[in-house]
Parts: C-alpha cells; sequence; structure tokens
C-alpha cells in the first residue's frame, strides 16, 4: 500500500501540471536527490520539480484481533533555483515560480484527497524548510510538504506457510503490495532525507 500510495501522490501531481501555471520540471520519486553536494548538483537540472517520498509510520492502531489502522506519513520535497539570490528562490521573481507557491500549490492540490485508493483522505501536517544552498546556476531553495493519511492493515491467516488459498503465494501478495513487478528481493536500508534546515555550499 505505500509504493502505491507514493505512486498515486506522483499520478495526482503529474495530472494537474496543466493548472499550476508554471512549469515544473520534474515530478517523481525522491531518490537521494537533496541528501549532499554531489547528489543535489546532478538534480540542478531538474528544477523547479518535485520528488515523493514515504517517510515513516506511527505504531498501528488495533481496530479488532487481527486488524489495525497504520498512519503513514509521506512527504513532497520541493526545489526552485533563481539566478538572483536566496530570496527570490524562495518567493520568485514574478518570472520564475518560488519554492513558496509551489510547495502551497502542492499542500492544496493534495489534502483531503483519498486518491482513488482505500485511504484515510491525506491531511497536511506543514512545510518544513529543507535546505538553502547555491549552487553554479544560482540559489537554491528546497521545502518539505509533509502530509499524513491511514489504512487498514490486516493480518493473514495464523501460522500460514503454504500459498494463499485459491490465490498468489506470499511473496506475490508482498509484491503486489509493493508496488512491485517480478518479486526479486526487498531491502530494507534506507537514510531518510534531511529534515532540518541546512546551509550547503557548492561550487
Amino acid at each position: 500500500m505505500i509504493g502505491g500510495i507514493e505512486q498515486a501522490i506522483i499520478d495526482r501531481l503529474r495530472s494537474a501540471l496543466p493548472l499550476l501555471g508554471y512549469p515544473l520540471k520534474t515530478v517523481a520519486s525522491y531518490e537521494n536527490q537533496f541528501d549532499g553536494k554531489d547528489d543535489l548538483a546532478r538534480a540542478i537540472g531538474g528544477l523547479p520539480g518535485a520528488w515523493v517520498v514515504f517517510t515513516g509510520s506511527q505504531r498501528p492502531q488495533p481496530k479488532g484481533q487481527t486488524s489495525w489502522e497504520l498512519e503513514a506519513r509521506f512527504a513532497v520535497l520541493v526545489g526552485a533555483m533563481n539566478k538572483r539570490t536566496h530570496g527570490a528562490a524562495r518567493r520568485g521573481d514574478g518570472h520564475t515560480v518560488g519554492a513558496y507557491q509551489i510547495a502551497e500549490d502542492i499542500e492544496r492540490l493534495l489534502i483531503g484527497q483519498s486518491l482513488g485508493l482505500e485511504i484515510r483522505a491525506l491531511t497536511p501536517l506543514g512545510i518544513k524548510p529543507l535546505a538553502a544552498t547555491k549552487a553554479a546556476a544560482g540559489p537554491v531553495s528546497i521545502l518539505s510538504v509533509e502530509l499524513q493519511t491511514a489504512f487498514a492493515l490486516t493480518a493473514l491467516p495464523d501460522g500460514l506457510t503454504a500459498p494463499l488459498p485459491g490465490g498468489p503465494t506470499l511473496p506475490e501478495v508482498m509484491a503486489q503490495a509493493a508496488g512491485l513487478g517480478d518479486f526479486a528481493s526487498f531491502s530494507a536500508t534506507w537514510d531518510p532525507p534531511v529534515t532540518d534546515l541546512i546551509e550547503l555550499e557548492t561550487a
């Protein structure tokens, strides 16, 4: 479900691009674009843009003996660049959109939406500054639009070791839930993006 929600957020934002009144070069899943100087330098060509990432979940709340409600959090990291100043990168300058405008528009596009999935409608958790930096092409401002939803988590039959009766195997079920194709392997190792305001300096 987590992978499905992430993709549904991306699809929602992509479908709304014609409504924004300004271009976004990138709407994609987050892949460490803002974790360091080198990563950021490679991401500059995709600005202005938005990247979606799952940021964690809280302890599931029991809803019965074999069911829980899992609250999940997501973030849309938005970035804008302006050749003039950091303030212009944040606020825009009348010709180039700023990070503030992108973040506010994305928040409004997503809150209250269930994205066609069996989830609680997305609720806002706030907008936070993530990074401020000066790249060779100009100052860059990056913000994090944070959102929360919830969905049902249901236990499989107790002691299940064989394929589900009349259905796919357990690895196939897990792969489908994760939004994967042919199930091969899964790594749970992930370094979360920076959550505090940082100052990066690149040439």
